[in-house]
């Protein structure tokens, strides 16, 4: 009896340790052909977390969103590419964080002063809101 209780918890934990590895190892989403939940300019999606940011956290808060702005900054950080996009506010901005899949097909586009259009996913507001995997839409 013993024996059969030790297998299928042998059986168990394999299982387990084979869909923890598949799912930590999933690649991520390629938002380029993926429609996007809400389309917005910098300074609208900037308005909505002013106004009330709880309920802006929980209407885009891990959703895809479309932002249309103006580039005012490109920053390097370690091996990361972030474009900053101007909302007509000095003190908060949206910071993209490049995908860097797709780095290739948008640096035509990445000129301080262009008016771009990106998608990504927003991880919420700090000082700054912040859009992870981001993708130009051309």
């Amino acid at each position: 009896m013993n024996r059969r209780v030790y297998f299928f918890l042998a059986a168990f934990f394999c299982i387990a340790a084979i869909v923890v590895y598949k799912m930590y190892n999933k690649p991520h989403a390629d938002l380029t052909e993926t429609k996007a939940d809400f389309s917005m300019t910098a300074a609208a999606l900037l308005e909505e977390f002013e106004t009330n940011e709880e309920t802006a956290q929980s209407k885009y808060l891990n959703k895809i969103i479309a932002v249309n702005g103006t580039i005012t900054e490109i920053q390097q950080v370690e091996n990361k590419t972030i474009w900053i996009l101007d909302t007509g506010n000095p003190l908060s901005t949206i910071q993209c964080e490049m995908d860097p899949r797709f780095l290739e097909k948008s640096k035509n586009a990445a000129v301080v002063g262009n008016a771009v259009t990106v998608q990504g996913l927003c991880s919420g507001k700090l000082m700054d809101i912040v859009m992870s995997q981001v993708v130009w839409k051309e």
